[in-house]
């Protein structure tokens, strides 16, 4: 009987000692989790931080896309003077003013810029 007990609490501390074992792994894997898991939030709020910030200003591209059509319909509307714009002395690139693009858009998001367009 006493082998039986002893024999026992021997296969007891070897369970004990694996379950320990598999604990700290475990734990250490929650660690990590929680590390990834921050990183992913930083992550996460510096995107978020870009998505939600107003622009003063829209691209050419930018409502573009908003709207459907190509850069070359709304560079072609800039032009004939439907889409108001500013431009700094020596860049290409012209910008659309966002208050004035959402002043332009109807409930249907659809600009008034574009509503002929088909």
């Amino acid at each position: 009987m006493a082998e039986i007990s002893e024999t026992l609490l021997e296969d007891c501390v070897k369970s004990i000692t694996v379950l320990r074992s598999t604990l700290v792994l475990m734990s250490d894997s929650v660690n990590q989790i929680k590390e990834k898991q921050k990183n992913m939030d930083i992550k996460l709020d510096k995107i978020s931080c870009k998505l939600f910030k107003k622009s003063d200003y829209f691209t050419v591209g930018e409502v573009a896309l908003k709207q459907g059509v190509s850069e070359k319909t709304v560079l072609r509307r800039i032009k004939t003077g439907v889409i108001p714009f500013e431009k700094n002395e020596g860049e290409k690139a012209y910008r659309i003013p966002s208050i004035k693009y959402h002043e332009s858009v109807s409930h249907d998001d659809v600009s008034k810029w574009f509503q002929a367009h088909t």
